[in-house]
This record gives C-alpha cells, sequence and structure tokens, in this order.
C-alpha cells in the first residue's frame, strides 16, 4: 500500500468514525476468513460496516478527532473498527452474539452517542430492545390508560341509559 492509499484509507476511516452513531473496537486475531466474513455479512445486515487495518492507520485517524485520542491506547493486536451510522444498538447485538458464538473474538471498548463506553456497557447497549420495540412498548404503554377511560365512560354511558329506561 502507497502513501497516497495510506492517506486515502485514513480519510475514509475518519469521517466513518465521525458519522457514525456507534463504533465498536473488537479483538479479531485468530478469527478464521469464514468467521470474519460471518462478521462482516451480520453488521452488514444490520446497516453497520467492519474495517480491519493496521493500528498505525487507525492511530492517525482518532488523532484530529475531538474524544476519540483515546481510543489509540486500545489499538493493540488485531482489532476490526465496527461502526453504525443508524440502530447502534442491533449491530452491537449481532456483535455480542458472534463473539460469543466465537472464541477468539472479543469487545474491546466504543463509543456510543459520543460516549466511550467499556465491554460492560456494550454489553448493555447489545441487550436493550430494537427501535421499533421501544416504539411499539410506549405506544402500548400510552394506550392502555386510554382504553380504560373508555371502557369506563362507554359503562356509565350504558348504567346511565339503563336508568333512564
Amino acid at each position: 500500500m502507497n502513501r497516497q492509499e495510506k492517506l486515502s484509507l485514513t480519510e475514509h476511516i475518519k469521517t466513518r468514525l465521525q458519522s457514525s452513531e456507534g463504533i465498536f473496537l473488537v479483538g479479531v486475531q485468530g478469527l478464521t476468513v469464514e468467521q470474519s466474513e460471518k462478521l462482516r455479512r451480520g453488521v452488514r445486515a444490520q446497516g453497520g460496516s467492519v474495517k480491519i487495518v493496521k493500528n498505525t492507520l487507525l492511530k492517525r485517524a482518532v488523532a484530529d478527532i475531538q474524544d476519540m485520542s483515546q481510543f489509540a491506547d486500545k489499538f493493540r493486536n488485531q482489532i476490526a473498527v465496527i461502526t453504525a451510522e443508524k440502530n447502534a444498538t442491533a449491530v452491537a447485538k449481532t456483535v455480542q452474539d458472534l463473539a460469543k458464538e466465537f472464541e477468539t473474538m472479543h469487545v474491546v471498548a466504543g463509543m456510543f452517542e459520543r460516549s466511550i463506553i467499556d465491554s460492560n456497557k456494550f454489553s448493555f447497549i447489545a441487550s436493550l430492545p430494537s427501535h421499533e420495540v421501544l416504539i411499539a412498548r410506549i405506544a402500548g404503554a400510552l394506550k392502555a390508560p386510554l382504553s380504560r377511560i373508555a371502557f369506563v365512560l362507554a359503562t356509565h354511558a350504558s348504567q346511565a341509559e339503563n336508568q333512564n329506561s
């Protein structure tokens, strides 16, 4: 890889990192090609992307980004940078499921909504339900009291009608 390609790749990584809702650093040393491809397909299916690049290029990419220079000490061994522009919880869940399946893969650290997270917080984020499920739960919670009010009013109206008859 020549100098121009390295600069281009560094700029591409920097752009992805700045535009992502969730960034997860995953240790992938020892993964087979099939496992790596399964990781890429799973993350891509959830709207994320996986980049495995040299640690020196990662350090250069995060050096100019505010709040990300703290990641530089995490770049040891072979690291995959997983980014999620949208629906970071679904990407995190996929990564966590695959980490359980692949013994050599582990979550090193991450950034979620511009806050640095460790592997414990990553597990919590991965356990959250999807955006659609949360909206459905909120809608159900809002609908329940309205349904009760409608039932009480209907019951009261029928009792009043029976008394008038």
